[in-house]
């Protein structure tokens, strides 16, 4: 008999052009993440300080990737489907890193910056769409010193 070993790792890709809703909230022991698609779980410490050290650095290269500040085209999305992912960060995560593109050399001409977080992808076309993903990565930091150093 043949014995199989599964391994189910996938990484999930997000991408935004302007400024969107997000939010944050405590959920049982842990922290989540609500942005347009996606529901991020933060299960400790170890992933909190993970994600806050990429996005901090992320936040230190917008003026390098949008110095305009122009707004990319948004995107058509059809208004009778809803896709939702859920992805869980806990422990130490591996796998980070910042990329960016100039305005030159990006698809919307605004520049991009592409953050990852182990399984998580975030693609933002223009400074608006950074602007608000950091503001939401940095009250899920806050927040989870409160949640998981019982402050």
């Amino acid at each position: 008999m043949m014995k199989i070993k599964a391994d189910r790792r996938a990484t999930v890709t997000l991408r935004y052009a302007g400024e969107h809703d997000t939010a944050t909230e405590i959920f049982r022991d842990a922290v989540r993440v609500y942005t347009p698609g996606a529901v991020i779980t933060i299960g400790d410490m170890d992933a909190a300080h993970s994600a806050q050290r990429v996005w901090r650095d992320a936040a230190a290269a917008l003026p390098k990737i949008f110095p305009s500040g122009d707004a990319a085209p948004g995107y058509m999305l059809d208004p009778g489907s809803m896709v939702w992912v859920s992805v869980a960060l806990a422990g130490r995560i591996t796998g980070r890193d910042v990329q960016g593109k100039t305005p030159l050399h990006s698809p919307s001409g605004c520049g991009e910056l592409r953050v990852r977080v182990g399984p998580l992808v975030v693609i933002m076309d223009d400074r608006a769409a950074a602007e608000s993903q950091i503001k939401v990565w940095t009250a899920a930091y806050d927040l989870a010193w409160k949640v998981f150093r019982g402050l």
